[in-house]
């Protein structure tokens, strides 16, 4: 699985749209959809969004 691959299953399984994502992670918007569409993305943006998809609280909070 490509790292494109994981941020977009993740985020999907997960519910969350790039807006949200990018607002839990600390992150742009922008940020997200490239990791998505492209992988290339700093190590650490990829590290903050991994950890926010993998980490449960973030999920009680979502759809605050």
């Amino acid at each position: 699985m490509t790292i494109q691959e994981e941020i977009k299953e993740l985020r999907t399984r997960r519910g969350l749209s790039r807006e949200k994502l990018a607002k839990l992670a600390n992150t742009t918007t922008m940020t997200v959809y490239r990791a998505e569409k492209t992988g290339r993305i700093t190590l650490n943006n990829y590290l903050k969004i991994i950890k926010t998809l993998r980490d449960e609280n973030n999920f009680n909070r979502a759809s605050l």
